[in-house]
This record gives structure tokens, sequence and C-alpha cells, in this order.
């Protein structure tokens, strides 16, 4: 493959790379991510079943309601002793107004059907089922002729399993109101999961026409029922189309297609499969979480946006949640991990030890274990963030709180190791495999790999045998064992291990040559190969160009070189596919910015704060660029002053006040950015860091001149902001 060379053929020509380039291109996060250092259980238990209403709420239901006041039920007082208190309180004030209602002879009959209805909404929302049940059965004795007490006993009864009580309860809800949608599509899934495939189908079809997504997926279910896996198909992906987000359908699609034999289609979408279902819009069920006050209400809701995948959302009921009781610690660890998934890994540290911060309840067995999820959770933030030596600290506080989180050791070890504290990372990995019956081989190479660094080629010699002799077909193991042979200096045990690889890799198993091609890249990438490693990723991705991730790591190597117009084809495609893949975005906007493409990085850069609007890291490099753009067209000095004056409240590090500082400047507020500009340079003088003082200077000297600061180039702002480790270039002879 041809590349553009982005950079100048003089310094190619030896194959160096700005140091840019390097910090951000192939800067690679740990293998152990995020989530398998955490276990959060984001979902809520269903609630229990409710028993039947009684027998008189039931027989009265359609009588009179003129005679129904002494015929109603007493609602089973629930167990309120574990309920927030803002939940005890909302509960009692309801009893009480329904007392007074019950007293009063004059009492308007709807009226009290509504103060019975708010009660049994309240009880329903808070997971005390059986007293919701008659309360809503109260309601709809006194009230029968309303719709909503037959669609919320209805809903109870679906929600038990009850299907029969279910169907004739959403039937009187349709005789009330027809057209009722939520009750419509409510009653085609009990008709369907009871078999009456055509009830179900005369239900759904009217509702497709306006693609409905649970319309649509029960019709495909209906098809699929009925042979027609075409027909089945038809519908899922239509039902997908309008519910991007249930992930439950690519289990269906993968299903379906698997039954049709085309396996290449069924892999795509089982490897995109979830746990999200398709959910019925549905006001009145929806709309009883107004009702609620208690922080356990917040997580409730919270837990659905996580399951739907709208992070802004489950973080707004997460810190509802923590405002209305700031002991809720699993609100704190569910915050910040969708901050995280908005983009903002420092944001969701921060909520993280606020968690930890507040003071640990003595005795209180509950408290302990989620202080220690905690402390996991921040653990592995950490390690995402590539903090390991805190990561680290964090770990031995969870075994320290719990000593039963026996599973933080491996990841534990993990960070040892990247730390370069092999010993104690060798005997933590030790522990794990001895306290395993059957350790798995990819810890059996951790090892290994740990035992060739600290020079016990005997040991990690049996470390490899072991592994490859759990799974002997797999190439991948091969190859390491080949790439630890030749640095032991066993080069003929190694050619015989690389034949091994390639011929179990096989020409015909597209599966495995693929797995081969891309340990070879990583291997040789490893070695500082990244001409030889592009080849590998080349021919990996004409095996299977539908692997996003591939193409990713592609871009990344093809900056790293200075192919800038490739890298930026390779990112943008990732970022075009995968609108929600962060390091494609600051991949693409970093391949602009270097290339001098600063209106179009612009212009990316606000797409990508659409998506991720927290993340901070952007948030900075587009106030740099307005502040600083060497392109006129581009700047905006009160735009980058507004925008830096929202990262000075919640990002103080000295990067974002100098960027503050030159957003003064850009706004035409010199004296003020001389200011800033002085404390920063005495900072620097005082840290004996005299290369930063030297540029910061140079950069007083301009607003004292009442100039504003103009990046030399690109590189500048990405080095300041996304590049991270780098200084900025210091341009002789600036005007």
């Amino acid at each position: 493959m041809a590349r553009t060379q982005g950079l100048e053929p003089a310094r190619l020509a030896k194959r160096t790379v700005r140091p840019v380039l390097a910090s951000f291109f192939m800067k690679r996060r740990p293998a152990s991510s995020l989530f398998g250092l955490m276990v959060v259980a984001f979902g809520c238990a269903q609630p229990a079943a409710p028993p039947a209403p009684s027998a008189g709420a039931a027989a009265g239901a359609e009588a009179g309601a003129e005679t129904q006041h002494d015929k109603l039920s007493e609602i089973p007082p629930p167990d309120l002793s574990a309920a927030a208190p803002a939940a005890r309180d909302q509960v009692a004030a309801l009893k009480t107004k329904l007392a007074t209602l019950r007293a009063d002879p004059q009492t308007p009959t709807p009226e009290l059907a509504r103060a019975y209805g708010d009660l049994g909404s309240v009880y329903l929302i808070y997971d005390f089922i059986e007293s919701a049940a008659v309360a809503f059965a109260n309601a709809r004795a006194l009230e029968p002729s309303a719709a909503r007490w037959h669609y919320l006993l209805a809903y109870l009864a679906q929600l038990r399993g009850d299907l029969d009580v279910a169907a004739r309860g959403y039937q009187q809800t349709l005789a009330r109101e027809p057209g009722l949608r939520p009750a419509t599509l409510r009653l085609g899934r009990v008709e369907l999961e009871r078999g009456n495939l055509e009830q179900a189908r005369v239900l759904f079809a009217p509702l497709a026409d306006d693609d409905n997504a649970a319309a649509l997926e029960g019709l495909g279910k209906i098809a699929q029922a009925q042979g027609d896996t075409e027909r089945a198909i038809h519908f899922f992906e239509r039902a997908l189309a309008r519910a991007p987000k249930a992930t439950s359908l690519e289990y269906a699609l993968s299903q379906a297609y698997r039954k049709l034999g085309d396996r290449a289609r069924a892999r795509q979408h089982l490897d995109r499969r979830g746990d999200v279902p398709v959910r019925i819009v549905d006001p009145l069920i929806g709309g009883l979480g107004a009702l609620g006050k208690s922080a356990q209400l917040f997580m409730v809701q919270a837990a659905e946006a996580m399951e739907d995948g709208d992070w802004a959302a489950a973080a707004g009921a997460y810190q509802t949640a923590i405002d209305r009781d700031p002991e809720t610690l699993d609100a704190y660890r569910g915050l910040a991990v969708a901050v995280e998934r908005l983009g903002d890994v420092d944001a969701a540290i921060g909520h993280l030890e606020r968690g930890i911060a507040r003071p640990p309840q003595a005795g209180d067995a509950t408290a302990t274990r989620k202080r220690a999820d905690l402390e996991r959770t921040l653990a592995g933030m950490l390690v995402l963030a590539g903090r390991d030596l805190e990561a680290i600290e964090h770990f031995r506080r969870v075994l320290r709180i719990d000593p039963a989180h026996q599973e933080v050791r491996e990841p534990l070890a993990n960070a040892l190791a990247r730390s370069g504290r092999l010993s104690d990372a060798l005997a933590l990995y030790d522990q794990v495999i001895r306290d395993r019956e059957s350790p798995a081989p990819a810890l059996l190479i951790k090892r290994a790999t740990l035992l060739v660094n600290l020079g016990q080629g005997a040991r990690a010699r049996a470390d490899f045998e072991r592994a490859i002799a759990a799974t002997p077909d797999d190439p991948a193991l091969h190859l390491r064992f080949a790439q630890a042979l030749t640095f032991l200096g066993e080069p003929a045990a190694a050619d015989a291990e690389r034949a091994a690889a390639a011929r179990l890799a096989g020409a015909g198993d597209t599966t495995k040559h693929l797995r081969l091609l891309v340990e070879d890249a990583h291997a040789r990438m490893a070695r500082g190969e990244y001409e030889s490693a592009l080849s590998r990723f080349d021919q990996a991705l004409e095996l299977a160009p539908e692997r996003h991730g591939l193409r990713f790591e592609l871009a990344q190597v093809l900056g790293h070189l200075g192919y800038l117009d490739d890298a930026l084809r390779e990112f943008r495609a990732v970022a075009d596919a995968l609108p929600e893949h962060a390091g494609a975005r600051r991949g693409e906007i970093t391949v602009l910015l270097l290339s001098g493409r600063f209106g179009r990085a612009r212009e990316r850069l606000q797409d990508a704060l659409q998506i991720f609007p927290l993340d901070a890291g952007l948030a900075h490099v587009q106030a740099r660029l307005l502040a600083t753009s060497p392109d006129p067209g581009v700047r905006d000095g009160p735009l980058a002053l507004e925008l830096a004056g929202r990262l000075m409240k919640t990002h103080g590090e000295t990067s974002v006040r100098e960027t503050f500082a030159m957003a003064l400047a850009a706004a035409g507020r010199y004296q003020d950015a001389a200011s800033l500009q002085r404390q920063l340079v005495h900072e620097a003088e005082q840290a004996g860091d005299d290369p930063r003082a030297g540029r910061l200077r140079a950069r007083l000297h301009r607003f004292e001149a009442g100039k504003p600061w103009a990046a030399y180039s690109g590189e500048e702002i990405v080095a300041a902001t996304l590049g991270g480790a780098t200084g900025e270039p210091t341009p002789a002879g600036r005007s």
C-alpha cells in the first residue's frame, strides 16, 4: 500500500519520529481494561410477584363506585425499616392524606380513587408490590371506568407472570381507552408469550406501519416462530434501525442468520449482542418516577439509563441520588462509570475519590463491602488513565478492607508488572496460579513473560508449555513462545514454534490466520519494527475489513510513522463507523492539527464534543485552538476565553492555566494575561524547569507588548493538550 508522507522527507528518511507523534499515536492503554477490573451491577432485581387482589376487591371491581367505600380491602403495610427516610416520609404523608379523605363522607369518589392510586404508585416505585396491588385494586373498585387502574393491575400481573390475568386486564384497559399504544403493545407481548400468534399479529401489525420498534420486534418473533426466517430478519432489522441501542435484537438477528447459513453476518451480530431490550414508551409507567423522592428511585432510573446506553441521563440520575443521600456509595461508583463512558476519566476518578472520602460507618458490613467496591473501581479507573502506581495502592486497600476480594490480586499483579516491580508481581502471580486448579493460559503467559524478564528461563519455558498443552491449537501462544525463546537465545526452538504457529493458522482458517498476523504485528511494534508491523495490519484488514479495532491500530502506526494523510483516512473511517470511539476522534483531530488543517480540526472538535460533552481533553484542545490557531480565520478569542474559563473551574492544572492566559490575550485582556503569565513563569523558575520558563517568558513578552500568542504549528497545540509529555517547540525569530 503506497503511503503519503505527512512530514518532511528528510526526517522520514531516517524513520525518526516527532516526539508528539510517538507520545500520542503509540500511547497504548494497559492490557487490562477497566471493565475487567471491576464488577458493577447496574441491574435492579425484578419486583416480587404481587398476590392477586383480594376476592372482595376483585368481585366489586365493576360494581357502582358509590357502594364500595365499605368493601375496600385493607392495604398490607410494607416493611419500611430499610427504606430511605425520604421514602418513609412520602408514604406516611400519602397514608395520612388517604385516611383524611376516607373519613370525610363528602369526598368525591374519583378523588378517593386517585388517593389510592397515588399511594399504590409510590408503593410500586419503591418495590412494595403487594401493597401496590391492593391499593390499585381499591382504586379500580372505586373508579371502574378509569382505564389506568385496569392497566396498572394488568402490568403487575404481567410482572409476576400471571399472563391470563394480565391479558384480561389489558383487554379491559383497551375497552375503556381504545388505541392506547402501551396497552396494545403489552397485550401483544402477553399473547405472543401465551402462544396466540394470530392475536399478537393483529395487535402488532397496525403499529408496525409506524415503525414502532416493539411492534416490529413482535412481528419478527412471530415470523420466527412460524419458521419464516427471512421475514423475521426483515422485521428485526427494521426494529434495530428504530432502536439501535436495543442490543438484544443483535442476538435475535445472529440466530436468524445462523439458521439461514450466513455465518459471517451471524458472527457480526453475535459480536454486538447485549442485554438491552426493546423498551415500550410508556408515559404512565415511566411517569411514576416523578412521584419518587428517595435516592434508591434515582438509582433505579440510572440503572435503566445505563442499560440504554444513555450515559448523560445515567450520570444525572446518579448525581441526584447522591444529592438526596450522600451515603449512597453505589451512586458514586455508577456516576464514575457513566462519566467515564462520556469520555472524562479524570472526572470519574474524582467522583470515586469523593465517595471514598465519606466517613466510614463502623460495624456496617454492607457499607464496608461497598467501600471496597469503590476502591476496586477507582483502581480500575486509575489503570485506565495509565496511573498504575496509584492503582496499586487502591488495589491493596481493597484487600485490607475486605480480604474476600481475592479477584483483585491478578489486576494488582498486572499493575505491578507494568510499573517494573517484577518480583512483587511474580509473587502475586504465584499465589493466584497456586490457588486455581486450572489457571487460564493467559495468566500463565503473564507469569512466563515476567520470568523471561527476570532471567528465569526454565520456569518460563514450563509455563509456556503448560499454556500450550491447555490450548494446543492456538497459533498466538506458539508465536509468543517463539518470541520468548528468541529472547532467551534459543533460535532453533523459536523457529520450530513459529512454524507451528504458521501451520495452525493455515491459509484456509481465516480466524486463526488473522490472530497470527495481529500477534506478529504487536510483537514487531514492541521491537520498534513499525514498518513491518504496518504490513501485517494491512494483511489483517484485507482478511477482515470490518474489524474497526484493527483499523484503529493501523491508523496509530501510520500516524507514528508520519503517514498523516493515510492515518487521517483510517481514523475517520473508524469514527464514521463508530461515532463513540473516542480514540479515533482524538486521532483524527490530532492529524488535522499536525497537518495544519485548523479549520477542519475546529469542525471535528465541535462534532466530537457533541458526543463527548464531558471530555476535558477535547475541550482543552478546542480552547487552545481557538486562542492560538496560526490561521486567523479559526481564532476566536471570546469563545476561547469562555471555554478556558469553564475548564479552570474543574481542571486547574498548569497546562489549562497556560491556555487561560492565552485566551485572555486572544480576547484583548492583555494585562490580565500578563499577570497570570508572570505567576506561571515564577512557578517554572521555582521548579527549576528552565526550558519551560523560557517558553513562558516568550509568551509573557508578547502579552506585555499587547499582542496575542499564535501557535507556531499544530504540533505545538497537540503537544500541550493531546500529546501530554512532550514540550512545545520554541521557534526562533517570532515576530
